[in-house]
């Protein structure tokens, strides 16, 4: 299976950061594979154990905008580049669980992750999860887990067949999809409760930013009621910048799932963050983002999901625009899904954008009105 991924990669043309990036990648994934046979595991009794297991998934997508300006705008940070047919995840993760330990290791490599990792460097870009964890009690669900770890914020993933709709809300592409740190969760005996703190190296960060010695905290609390009802808080307090400009970020994320009928599901969510204005300040720039969804499920095979959203961000912490005048769009979008089985997912989705503002942002290239079509195909195996 690796010679199969390498020979397909043709690297002729490419930068060399690019490059290197996918020799990495390769490299990574077959690692993956090659490890167990050089460390002599029997490969028969830890398939029968079940306690570690492999497995891949493929996201490819094709954009079609209404303007022609090559990639969307800085705010969208997945399924960016329009007008050619793309890979935004490739993904091989292995997992390992068991009653006292569990892991998780996921090399991959796409647009979503050359825009989401564009701060780190090396093998670092492609490094999708790499976290350990140890249970610190017989009786209760109390885990310590460490390293790079999935987003404790938000409503959606990397990985688009876990999310209702095809592409990310502008809250969930302008927060956090990956952390690096330490979180220690419990999760109650019915499994209604769970509650968390973190200790992370920053926002979105694998490495923490050169001269940031703060390290960043967080929490999350979510509850499942008996009735389905499912509620979610978590927070991040830390900087995003160095010590000597140290600026205090404070950001709040809520959300809330609500079935209303066997077929019809809703989500409810909402962004809060303040961060200073300049070091030791007592002014505050304030951004938020609301968010309602709904989707309706005809069979196992076929549904469809309506997405509302907006996001203010009147002094640019989060996004920046040409003429200083704020950030301040609204979205809609509607999307379609076909899944055959539990590996094949097809969508697709027709999403506007509206930017308000002035005709200085719309001189980068970068339009007030964004119509897209967009249609997507994931495996998962």
């Amino acid at each position: 299976m690796t010679y199969s991924i390498v020979t397909i990669i043709d690297t002729e043309g490419m930068p060399q950061k690019q490059r290197d990036s996918v020799v990495s990648f390769c490299a990574a994934i077959f690692l993956i594979f090659t490890l167990p046979s050089h460390a002599d595991i029997d490969k028969e009794s830890l398939k029968s154990s079940s306690n570690l297991k492999l497995s891949g998934y493929l996201e490819s997508y094709y954009v079609n905008p209404r303007h022609n300006d090559g990639d969307l705008p800085n705010y969208v940070y997945s399924y960016q580049q329009t007008e050619q047919l793309n890979i935004n995840l490739g993904l091989i993760q292995a997992k390992y669980s068991s009653d006292a330990v569990r892991a998780n290791l996921g090399i991959a490599s796409g647009t979503f992750m050359r825009a989401n990792y564009a701060k780190e460097s090396g093998v670092l870009n492609n490094l999708y999860q790499a976290n350990i964890g140890f249970r610190l009690s017989d009786h209760q669900q109390w885990w310590l887990d460490m390293g790079v770890l999935p987003s404790h914020i938000g409503l959606e993933t990397a990985k688009g067949n876990e999310n209702w709709a095809l592409t990310r809300s502008l809250m969930a592409d302008n927060t956090p999809y990956f952390e690096t740190g330490a979180k220690l969760s419990f999760t109650s005996q019915d499994q209604r409760w769970t509650v968390a703190g973190l200790v992370l190296n920053g926002w979105q960060r694998i490495r923490r930013q050169a001269d940031n010695t703060l390290p960043a905290i967080g929490h999350l609390i979510s509850y499942q009621s008996p009735s389905g009802i499912l509620i979610n808080s978590s927070s991040f307090i830390g900087s995003d910048t160095p010590d000597h400009d140290r600026k205090m970020r404070y950001f709040h994320h809520f959300n809330m799932q609500i079935p209303m009928t066997e077929q019809l599901q809703m989500q409810l969510a909402w962004d809060i963050g303040a961060e200073q204005a300049e070091k030791s300040s007592s002014r505050y720039y304030v951004w938020h983002a609301p968010l309602i969804q709904a989707r309706y499920q005809w069979n196992p095979e076929w549904s469809m999901t309506a997405r509302l959203e907006a996001y203010q961000d009147p002094k640019e912490v989060m996004i920046q625009r040409v003429g200083d005048r704020g950030f301040r769009a609204s979205a809609f979008s509607s999307n379609i899904d076909f899944r055959p089985n539990t590996s094949i997912m097809y969508r697709i989705e027709l999403k506007k954008i509206n930017v308000s503002g002035d005709d200085s942002y719309e001189a980068t290239h970068q339009s007030h009105d964004n119509l897209l079509l967009t249609t997507l195909l994931a495996l998962e195996f």
